[in-house]
């Protein structure tokens, strides 16, 4: 070939040079990004704050009665409780998370105080029927007495300088033979500026054409020489589920439902909008 020659080649022949600096820093960036992904999931911050979430629930005897799941109220809750705590579980804050829980009827029980979430076992039963010697009414001011007992014994403690939260997260399908007590200690548990309580009434679906009747209190069973019609039975509940509301901190933290998902959803909202830790 002569000096300065002008030849022709073919593309074909020549070495292959491979991606350039930009697609490698583009596959790059992907897979560190991915990488950062994937650690985000199995990320556990140490606690960084003290958020109790104490349940309160109802184990009066109306709580046999079938929700949608056709499975009684108390086993319902039970099964739901159970998913809220699994979803603190997989949180990055799960460290800063404690729990309390207390079911009432005529008694109340507390059942295991205050623990960390990971000393909660997965297999602890949370149906309220099951934890109570007995169960009958809904006195519900015994068990709001133990509760501030438990968020005063919280607020004390010392073990370390992080700030302090309570949510009570209360669930009952029936209004309280002590509701205007109850009210009075809500209140009172109201003026904690780090406390909020959540309410969730589980409403029961009324058909049309269903029949209701009336509970004979002194032979302690249904008097069917006096049903009640569907209507009358609809408005009960809802007047009923408007006395609730004002045992909520606010009205975005009460909830009437029937679907057992969405009481779930709303325990979960709840806890995300005070502490805004999940």
């Amino acid at each position: 070939m002569k000096k300065n020659e002008i030849v022709k080649i073919n593309q074909r022949s020549l070495p292959s040079k491979g991606p350039n600096a930009l697609e490698k820093f583009g596959k790059l960036q992907g897979k560190l990004a991915a990488l950062k992904s994937s650690l985000n999931k199995n990320e556990v911050i140490p606690r960084i704050y003290n958020q109790l979430v104490l349940f309160v629930l109802d184990g009066s005897r109306s709580m046999e009665g079938l929700s949608l799941n056709k499975i009684s109220k108390a086993q319902d809750i039970h099964e739901n409780v159970q998913k809220v705590l699994d979803r603190l579980r997989n949180s990055k804050n799960k460290t800063s998370f404690d729990i309390c829980f207390v079911a009432f009827s005529d008694e109340f029980k507390n059942v295991f105080g205050i623990k960390e979430l990971k000393e909660v076992s997965e297999q602890q039963s949370f149906n309220s029927l099951k934890l109570l010697d007995k169960t009958g009414g809904t006195q519900l001011l015994p068990a709001l007495c133990e509760v501030e007992k438990m968020v005063d014994e919280y607020m004390d403690m010392k073990d370390n300088l992080l700030p302090r939260n309570t949510l009570i997260l209360l669930m009952t399908d029936g209004m309280m033979d002590d509701y205007k007590d109850s009210l009075m200690k809500i209140e009172e548990l109201k003026l904690n500026e780090n406390l909020s309580i959540s309410v969730m009434y589980l409403d029961q679906l009324i058909e049309e054409g269903s029949k209701w009747y009336s509970w004979d209190e002194e032979k302690d069973e249904l008097d069917y020489s006096k049903e009640t019609p569907v209507e009358e039975v609809r408005e009960k509940r809802k007047k009923r589920a408007e006395k609730l509301k004002h045992f909520a901190s606010s009205d975005d933290l009460f909830m009437s439902a029937v679907d057992p998902e969405a009481i779930r959803n709303h325990m979960i909202n709840s806890i995300t909008a005070t502490s805004q830790l999940i």
